[in-house]
């Protein structure tokens, strides 16, 4: 049985980042670790449209102030098996992303790492919604996303996800 590393509920849920290729593409949260090899995490997703293609979730090192400016580093430590966006509903629900065999990363117990949620498709008609919150956000994280070739946080907001080793 795997192991809730850390969370950030979808009872929290008012807003949602429109992700597709350029605005944002990924998009995620920062957490903390506890020791133990990733296994899996979960996002609050739905589509718009018909977008089609795969996505992936992304475990990247943290840089910045966590809280503040949580922002990944470095190359991607660990991709989770594709998921097909053209099976989602028009209703948000939590998605789970596998990470298998050689991805399955060690955590480092109280470091702090992002995981993000990554679909390089769609457009402004056919793309996945991400669940998260602006009213407010408690987790000691903060959303980050890549925007205008430039990785970007905001400190308030968090995304809904759920990290497990």
């Amino acid at each position: 049985m795997a192991d809730l590393v850390d969370s950030y509920s979808e009872t929290n849920q008012n807003t949602q980042y429109e992700v597709y290729t350029g605005n944002p593409d990924p998009c995620g949260q920062s957490f903390t670790a506890i020791a133990g090899n990733l296994s899996s995490c979960k996002f609050y997703l739905w589509k718009t449209g018909s977008p089609t293609g795969n996505a992936t979730a992304k475990l990247y090192a943290h840089s910045g102030t966590y809280g503040t400016s949580s922002i990944p580093t470095g190359s991607v430590l660990a991709t989770s098996d594709n998921f097909d966006v053209s099976t989602l509903t028009t209703s948000p629900q939590l998605i789970e992303f596998t990470f298998s065999g050689a991805q399955q990363y060690t955590l480092i117990n109280g470091t702090y790492y992002v995981i993000l949620f990554d679909y390089p498709g769609g457009n402004s008609t056919n793309y996945v919604r991400e669940g998260a919150d602006s009213s407010s956000p408690t987790h000691s994280g903060n959303a980050t996303f890549y925007l205008n070739d430039a990785w970007t946080y905001e400190n308030t907001v968090d995304v809904c996800f759920y990290v497990y080793v």
